[in-house]
């Protein structure tokens, strides 16, 4: 489970995602079909908090949408595709990289 505020609305938010560790304190999100939703766009240009719900454990953190361009992409998508094979993520994917608090 993911929880965020809105960045406009303030609201806090909780979604189950589909996930994969990309290391032992990042989390990789696809946002599937992402023109119709809009809770990745508290995550667009900047880290924003973020609490989780992983394995029976709270965990607090930030995240931030990781655009093609970065160097860090192809790693996190590769990681996301191992975890889930049966999803085939476009070339243009949307990724949110959520960085877990240690």
């Amino acid at each position: 489970m993911l929880r965020l505020r809105g960045r406009r609305t303030g609201r806090s938010v909780t979604l189950p995602v589909q996930y994969a560790e990309a290391d032992p304190h990042t989390l990789v999100v696809y946002v599937a079909d992402a023109a119709s939703k809009s809770w990745w766009r508290s995550f667009d240009g900047a880290e924003h908090p973020v609490a989780v719900r992983l394995c029976g454990q709270s965990l607090q953190g930030s995240g931030a949408v990781v655009p093609v361009e970065d160097p860090t992409y192809a790693d996190l998508a590769a990681a996301y595709t191992a975890r889930q094979p049966r999803v085939t993520l476009p070339a243009d994917a949307t990724l949110v990289r959520v960085r877990l608090a240690s």
